[in-house]
C-alpha cells in the first residue's frame, strides 16, 4: 500500500481525512532503531502531524512536539502540506514489556505526564504556537484534544499502528474527521466512536489501500482534493551544516581551526553525519570575518 492522504466532505458538513503511513512509520523505525514502544509513539505522532498538515488547507509546516517526563522524553515531528513527514526522539529504543498482545498497544505509562506543543508555520514564515496537556498519553487522543481546545471545531482523531513480528511495523495510518459549520455532531461522534482505542486497527488490517479504508469509515463520503503522497523526507545536507556552523561567528571558528581537527555535524532528524573539515573551517573564517568588516 502506497503512502498517501484523502480528504473527503460527507452530506451533512463533515471533512474526513485519512491516511496510510506505513512505509513512512517503517523508515523512522528503521533509521532510528525503534523499540517497540517508542515505535508506537513515533508512528502515531508522524500521522497525526500528517493528517493535520494536508488537511490544513495551507502551505506551511505543522510540527507537533511532546515534551514528557516520562521514559519516551522529547519527541518531534515536521509535517509540510505537501506530505513530507520526519521526526526525532530522545529515547529511540523504548520497548516496556507486553503484557500479552492487544488489540491496541497501550504506552500511556511511556509518555505521562507530559505536554502537546504545536507551532504551525505559513509559506511566509507566519507561525501559531501552542500547548495543552497530554491527557491520556496515547498521542492520537491528545492531539485530537488540543484540536478542540486550541481551534474550538468539534474532532475525531484516530492513528493506528499493526506490530508484526520482532515488533516491526506492519500497518500505519489514520483518521481526522472534523465538523464544518452546520456538521452533524451526532454524525462525527458516531464515526469517533467506531475508530478510536482501538477501532481503526480491524480497518487497517483489511484495506488495500487508503480509498478502501476511507470507504470502511465513511461509504458515503466523496474525495474533494487529489490524493497527497506522503513519504520521509529530510531536507538536511552538507550545505545546511555549514550554515549552522557559520553561525557561530569567526572568533570560535578561529578557535576550532587552531585545534586542526574536523567538526562533525549529526542530524537528529535522520541521523546523517556530515564533517567540516578544517579547509571548510578556514574558509568560514575568511567568508565570515569579511561579512562583519
Amino acid at each position: 500500500m502506497d503512502d498517501v492522504c484523502l480528504r473527503a466532505r460527507t452530506k451533512d458538513h463533515l471533512e474526513l481525512t485519512v491516511a496510510l503511513t506505513t512505509t513512512t512509520c517503517r523508515s523512522a523505525q528503521a533509521i532510528h532503531g525503534l523499540g517497540w514502544t517508542s515505535g508506537v509513539a513515533m508512528s502515531r505522532l508522524l500521522t497525526c502531524a500528517g493528517l493535520m498538515a494536508v488537511s490544513s488547507k495551507r502551505e506551511g509546516k505543522t510540527s507537533l512536539q511532546i515534551l514528557s517526563k516520562a521514559r519516551i522524553g522529547r519527541m518531534l515531528v515536521d509535517a509540510t502540506h505537501s506530505g513530507e513527514l520526519r521526526g526525532m526522539l530522545g529515547n529511540p529504543g523504548l520497548a516496556f514489556p507486553r503484557a500479552g498482545e492487544t488489540k491496541r498497544p497501550v504506552i500511556a505509562p511511556a509518555l505521562l505526564p507530559g505536554k502537546v506543543s504545536v507551532v504551525r508555520r505559513g509559506a511566509a514564515g507566519d507561525y501559531i504556537q501552542s500547548m495543552t496537556p497530554l491527557v491520556l498519553g496515547e498521542v492520537d487522543r491528545d492531539i485530537e484534544f488540543f484540536i478542540e481546545q486550541s481551534d474550538q471545531v468539534l474532532t475525531g482523531l484516530a492513528a493506528d499502528v499493526l506490530l508484526g513480528e520482532q515488533s516491526r511495523i506492519e500497518v500505519a495510518g489514520g483518521l481526522l474527521v472534523q465538523a464544518l459549520p452546520d456538521g452533524d455532531p451526532e454524525h462525527l461522534s458516531a464515526i469517533r466512536e467506531r475508530v478510536v482505542a482501538g477501532g481503526l486497527i480491524p480497518m487497517l488490517r483489511e484495506a488495500p489501500n487508503a480509498e478502501a479504508l476511507l470507504r470502511e469509515v465513511e461509504p458515503e463520503a466523496e474525495l474533494v482534493d487529489e490524493p497527497v503522497p506522503l513519504r520521509w523526507y529530510c531536507p538536511c545536507s552538507r550545505e545546511r551544516a555549514l550554515n549552522a556552523v557559520r553561525l557561530m561567528g569567526p572568533n570560535e571558528l578561529s578557535q576550532m581551526v587552531v585545534k586542526n581537527e574536523p567538526v562533525r555535524v549529526d542530524c537528529d532528524f535522520c541521523t546523517s553525519q556530515y564533517e567540516i573539515t578544517v579547509q571548510d573551517l578556514e574558509q568560514l573564517v575568511a567568508e565570515t570575518t569579511t561579512a562583519e568588516g
